[in-house]
């Protein structure tokens, strides 16, 4: 029994292990975007508005505002 529990918790760390990597490797590669970039993910939604970096965050704030008020029109 004490053996049974043991290989759950390894194989629970491992698989919480390779969700942090994972996730590490998104925000990295969120970081190194270009706002034009964020903006055509944020359109796609492959990514969420809440993501992007704080340094692109006026410029992609911008950016999405000038595309809604020519969608809005006249």
């Amino acid at each position: 029994m004490f053996r049974l529990i043991s290989i759950l918790a390894a194989v629970g760390a491992i698989v919480y292990a390779i969700r942090w990597y994972k996730k590490q490797l998104r925000k990295e590669d969120i970081d190194r975007m270009s706002p034009d970039d964020l903006v055509d993910a944020i359109i796609r939604r492959e990514i969420s508005i809440l993501e992007v970096p704080s340094g692109h965050r006026d410029a992609v704030n911008r950016t999405l505002k000038k595309i809604q008020e020519e969608l809005d029109g006249p």
